[in-house]
Order: structure tokens, then C-alpha cells, then sequence
């Protein structure tokens, strides 16, 4: 399972448990709950905007890549999946033309080499971080997947953009088992949007569940 970066929680203290949500220091103008799972949640407000990131696993030094840019198209909510695990930065390309971001809209980022962010002072970010490997991606998947957002008028981000608003609003109250069990359906949707929106780009049927979906279609029909 992931560890999460000191830029994000900080250090762990000797004995501490990782299971379940715990509060922990963030920077100015953010808030961070670790839950079950290997997911974690901040909520930014901070200004600029930024993202929360990771620096590469035994990345060799050197000048980093331009990031691509993400520009709000107004004041309000955003929402991101940082991606862990993505097996290191990139060799350096080209970034994508810079993209236009609505509120609502649900937005993969690999936290190794997150996009610049220019977005008005109200907005505020909210995002969760789990590793790509929970998600069932393979690292070639993490460039596709960070191409292009998810918009709340699409299928999937209908259901996605509100419920996982709120989940990173109720999380700091939650306790187990419910909040052990909302974690779990946050990563199996956003498994599942993964899949979709891969599919969707190679102009596919979704060929498999994701294992966590799998998970709850075999009880469903066995129940």
C-alpha cells in the first residue's frame, strides 16, 4: 500500500495505525484525513491553487518538463484523483494544450508531475490520492487517463462529481465501519470510472469489471 509523501501529512509517529481516518498537519489553508484503504483526502482553499505532490521514487536529478495547465473556467468546486505508484516521472515530453476545467469536473493527475493550476481565488479543490495499482491501471494507462476530464453532464460523473464532493466533506465525521465502507465504494467508482473512460478512448466496450467492482457484482448475484 501506498505511504503518503511528507509534502502532503508529514512524518508518521513511531506505533501510529494506518487503518482508518486520522487528523494530521497539512499546509496552510488545507485539510487532509487519511482513510482506510490507502486513500487519502485534502481539501485546499489555499491561494494560488496547487496540487498535492509526490517526488518520483528514485527519480534521477535534472530540469523537470513544463507541467500542462489547467485553467478554471469560473469560480467554484474542483474535484482531482492523485495518482500514486505511477512508477516515476515521465521522460520529458511535450505537454497537452492547455485544458479548460468547469466546476465539478473530476480530473486524474499523476502526483509525480502534477498540472500548473490557474484558478480564480474562490475556488477550491478538492482531492483524493490512492495508488494507480488500486485502481487496477497499468503505469502505460496514467498518461491516457490524465488526458482529458470527467464533466458532471457525462454518465458516470453525474453519479461521481456530487457523492464524492460530500464524501470528502463527511469524512472527518464518519467512523467506522461507515466511513471503512464509503471509502471502499469511492475507490470501486472511481475504479470503475477509470475503466470507462479508457474504454471509452480506444472506442471500446468495457471489457472487464474492475476487481473491486467484480468483488460487488459476484456478492449481488451469490446473495
Amino acid at each position: 500500500m501506498s505511504v503518503t509523501g511528507t509534502s502532503l501529512i508529514g512524518r508518521r509517529t513511531a506505533g501510529a495505525s494506518t487503518a482508518g481516518p486520522s487528523t494530521a498537519g497539512t499546509s496552510p489553508g488545507s485539510r487532509a484525513r487519511r482513510m482506510p484503504m490507502g486513500l487519502d483526502i485534502v481539501i485546499r482553499d489555499a491561494v494560488p491553487a496547487c496540487l498535492p505532490r509526490e517526488r518520483p521514487p528514485y527519480a534521477a536529478p535534472g530540469p523537470a518538463a513544463r507541467p500542462r495547465r489547467l485553467i478554471a473556467r469560473e469560480s467554484g468546486e474542483y474535484l482531482f484523483v492523485g495518482l500514486r505508484g505511477t512508477g516515476g516521472a515521465s521522460p520529458a515530453r511535450k505537454p497537452a494544450a492547455d485544458v479548460l476545467l468547469g466546476p465539478g469536473d473530476i480530473c486524474f493527475y499523476d502526483v509525480h508531475q502534477p498540472p500548473a493550476l490557474d484558478f480564480p481565488r474562490q475556488a477550491r479543490l478538492k482531492v483524493f490520492l490512492l495508488s494507480r495499482a488500486l485502481l487496477g491501471l497499468a503505469h502505460s494507462d496514467v498518461p491516457r487517463l490524465t488526458h482529458a476530464p470527467v464533466t458532471p453532464t457525462s454518465r458516470l460523473g453525474a453519479l461521481l462529481s456530487p457523492f464524492l464532493s460530500d464524501f470528502a466533506d463527511t469524512a472527518a465525521v464518519s467512523r467506522s465501519p461507515v466511513g471503512d465502507m464509503l471509502a471502499w465504494n469511492a475507490v470501486s467508482l472511481l475504479s470503475t470510472l477509470a475503466g470507462e473512460q479508457l474504454a471509452d478512448q480506444a472506442g471500446q466496450e468495457p471489457g472487464t469489471r474492475a476487481p473491486l467492482m467484480s468483488d460487488i457484482w459476484t456478492s449481488s448475484t451469490c446473495g
